[in-house]
């Protein structure tokens, strides 16, 4: 329903108290989708509840640069490869920042 939820109203994130939360929150609206940060703990209770689930491109974006540069910062990866690996990356960027689903797609089939 574009709307923003960011309050702490329990003590902890758990599955439980997500999907209270979410049941409660929304019981009144039409569950069609739910858009959250990569937090595991969201996951079975926004399926359990037959919410679409969709994940905020910022923190998509900021998981992979993080796995990304551990992996480079902590294998011994050649020049070459880098090069490779940071071009993988500005393509799935590209993807993930394109308006139009069509075009996404055939981003994705050429990557």
């Amino acid at each position: 329903m574009n709307t923003i939820v960011a309050i702490d109203i329990y003590p902890n994130e758990s599955e439980k108290n997500v999907k209270e939360f979410l049941s409660k929150s929304t019981q009144n609206q039409k569950r069609i989708s739910i858009t959250t940060d990569l937090k595991i703990e969201y996951r079975i209770p926004i399926n359990q509840l037959r919410f679409k689930h969709q994940f905020c491109k910022f923190h998509t974006k900021q998981k992979l640069n993080k796995d990304i540069h551990n992996y480079l910062t902590q294998e011994k990866v050649s020049k070459k490869e880098k090069k490779e690996i940071i071009k993988i990356k500005e393509d799935i960027f590209k993807i993930l920042d394109c308006n139009n689903s069509n075009i996404a797609k055939q981003k994705l089939d050429k990557l």
